[in-house]
């Protein structure tokens, strides 16, 4: 017999658009009323509850509002390129093309770093949320 959590549905009952509160409908062997209270929010260019985030330096990617920030970025050979998480969620960066290795999943306000030895172009996405997307260009020194 299978474990009480594997035979679980979740419907969602009530999701309002910009609301802290989301609830859901659990079916399994009971059913159940789960109501889930979000953090408030903002993101960092557009409201006052935002995290408070210092400026990004030129070898810097923020991720925030899953997007990249810058997502494309020029940078010299030998440049240590470092995405920092400033987003609610878990991201982790992976080269489209396999130029570089995966990094590990990055909670917030975590960061990953790879420095880049061979000028090229190296696309890269969050293989959590795909459609967040960017490319770093390496320039010879």
């Amino acid at each position: 017999m299978p474990s009480r959590t594997q035979c679980w549905t979740w419907y969602p009952r009530t999701v309002v658009a910009g609301a802290s509160t989301v609830s859901f409908v659990v079916v399994g062997h009971t059913k159940r009323l789960i109501t889930w209270r979000a953090r408030p929010y903002t993101s960092a260019t557009t409201g006052s509850k935002a995290r408070q985030s210092t400026p990004l330096a030129d070898n810097e990617v923020g991720i925030d509002n899953f997007s990249f920030t810058p997502p494309n970025r020029t940078v010299a050979v030998g440049t240590t390129v470092t995405w920092i998480n400033r987003d609610d969620v878990p991201h982790r960066i992976g080269s489209a093309d396999q130029k570089f290795p995966l990094g590990p999943a990055i909670d917030t306000d975590q960061h990953f770093a790879y420095t880049f030895t061979t000028p090229g172009r190296y696309p890269y996405f969050c293989t959590v949320h795909p459609t967040m997307t960017g490319v770093i260009t390496v320039t010879p020194g």
